[in-house]
């Protein structure tokens, strides 16, 4: 069974251990920044560029923001009035770079001494070691780029899927002995 919680409401032991574990950051964490953050690294850079680009180029973009809405909307908008496309390279750069500080702030997976836990904000979710029956381990490319997922299986049949897989180790010397692990 996967528990779902908010960090607050777990036992004090419990949230001291997983606070212990972020803060550290020792080999019984992975960060989701270590999976989920490239795409925004490339978004944020990608914004910023553009921003500097039209800035260098075209000078204030709200000096000009009356003439940009004096097209309307169309597909070609934005290559007759580039204020519109820097316009809306600010909420790129500002969403990405909230979810890059979000990645990095403490997002991830934990091995602790009663589960494996899934960190997202402040909240969790817990898969007790006692309640795991077998471990699926893949490894595959996506764009390329090697890949490994685990998926957890529970007595109760609830799959988790992670790519914390630099954690498999820690939760192979914790899982109960008849749990079955397959794909090393």
């Amino acid at each position: 069974m996967i528990t779902r919680s908010r960090l607050a409401d777990l036992p004090a032991a419990e949230r001291d251990e997983l606070a212990e574990i972020v803060r550290t950051k020792d080999e019984r964490f992975q960060s989701n920044a270590d999976e989920a953050s490239f795409v925004f690294y490339v978004l944020f850079m990608g914004s910023m560029i553009g921003i500097v680009a039209y800035l260098a180029v075209f000078g204030n973009p709200l000096a000009q923001l009356d003439e940009a809405f004096m097209f309307g909307f169309s597909p070609s908008w934005f290559v007759k009035e580039p204020t519109v496309g820097v316009l809306l390279l600010f909420p790129l750069a500002s969403y990405s770079l909230w979810r890059i500080i979000a990645n990095v702030r403490g997002n991830g997976w934990a091995l602790t001494t009663f589960g494996f836990v899934h960190i997202i904000r402040d909240r969790v979710r817990i898969v007790r070691y006692a309640d795991i029956t077998w471990i699926k381990f893949r490894s595959f490319r996506v764009r390329g780029r090697a890949t490994k997922s685990i998926t957890i299986v529970t007595r109760d049949g609830t799959k988790l899927l992670s790519y914390a897989s630099a954690l498999l180790a820690g939760l192979r010397e914790r899982v109960p002995p008849e749990t079955k692990i397959v794909g090393e």
